[in-house]
């Protein structure tokens, strides 16, 4: 997210705010990505008891590498609309139902692995979180790193939806890592970068990094 001219209440940044704004910013912020995961935890539990939404996230589950490209593709779509009023919550909320019905299948699967990933990607988002807090440390540098890393992970799965390769449990790390680090990107952006009338579009950012985070990690524990 680029800084805007601080002239006006809403183009002030985070960083630049007093500390009642920026409080009120954060947790609005921190309120709309556990609104986030709320809705997907529910969906997910719900569509685990209806046979026919069950049915078809396992036959969508089933794509594999084409399921990988549509939650990323998915997620580039949420994020670009995340600033007009109104379509902004209606898709963000409809994106989180979405991903919990996507990743039932795999909730059935890995039943006895769900609570140690929940707990490990809960850790690992708090742990980053708390570090940037408190250092204050400006991630920004990451941005072109991650990206490379974001397109790699998009050609590898490409490539192996193309030549019918199953993902092993090189990837499941590598995109651990990979939302790892944006967690400290993107919540160092919160602090330092984004807009405080803008909490939505920073509540996705940090809701995508948390629920990728989860689904490789669950997946890499569901391989052991």
């Amino acid at each position: 997210m680029n800084t805007m001219d601080t002239t006006g209440f809403h183009q002030i940044t985070a960083a630049k705010a007093s500390s009642a704004e920026r409080l009120t910013f954060l947790r609005k912020t921190y309120s709309l990505v556990l609104l986030g995961i709320a809705v997907f935890a529910s969906t997910a539990m719900a569509a685990q008891e209806v046979g026919v939404v069950n049915d078809i996230a396992k036959s969508l589950f089933g794509m594999g590498w084409l399921l990988m490209l549509v939650w990323i593709g998915s997620a580039f779509l949420v994020r670009a609309v995340a600033r007009t009023p109104g379509v902004g919550m209606v898709l963000y909320l409809a994106y989180a139902a979405f991903l919990g019905i996507m990743i039932t299948p795999l909730l059935l699967d890995a039943t006895d692995s769900v609570g140690p990933a929940a707990i490990m990607t809960l850790s690992i988002f708090g742990g980053l979180t708390a570090y940037v807090f408190v250092t204050k440390h400006d991630f920004s540098f990451l941005g072109g790193i991650l990206a490379i890393g974001m397109f790699a992970m998009i050609g590898i799965a490409i490539v192996g939806m193309i030549f019918g390769l199953q993902m092993g449990a090189w990837y499941s790390i590598g995109g651990a890592l990979l939302f790892s680090g944006y967690i400290l990107y993107d919540t160092s952006n919160i602090l330092h970068r984004c807009r405080i009338d803008e909490p939505l579009p920073a509540a996705i950012e940090l809701f995508v990094d948390i629920v990728m985070l989860f689904w490789f990690i669950l997946s890499l524990l569901n391989r052991d």
